[in-house]
């Protein structure tokens, strides 16, 4: 990691999370992703999805490591939907770099 890299990852929540620096309740994590529950979350089962290396973008992850995010976000969409909620969604974002997974309602 170039300075600048450390100086922006140590200022990410999501690193400190992935770190064990912060607290979060994961609720699956492997070599590439951390997944945990949203602190605010929008509805019940809310989650993130994590890469492990700080990312700001999506552009800045390479292309098996972006694929493995939507990919285990995409496992804990069905999980959702399996356990009884009305849908799920995943909404990824550009900055920072997270996949959030939460249930899907009308209205």
């Amino acid at each position: 990691m170039t300075q600048n890299e450390t100086s922006a990852a140590q200022g990410c929540i999501f690193c400190a999370i992935v770190t064990r620096q912060a607290e979060a309740s994961v609720v699956y994590e492997d070599e590439t992703v951390v997944v945990f529950m949203d602190l605010n979350p929008v509805t019940p089962g809310h989650r993130l999805v994590v890469p492990r290396k700080h990312a700001v973008g999506l552009e800045d992850l390479d292309g098996a490591s972006s694929a493995h995010v939507w990919s285990v976000g995409h496992d804990m969409a069905r999980a959702l939907r399996r356990s009884g909620m009305s849908g799920a969604t995943l909404n990824g974002t550009v900055s920072p770099n997270y996949l959030s997974v939460r249930e899907w309602r009308d209205g």
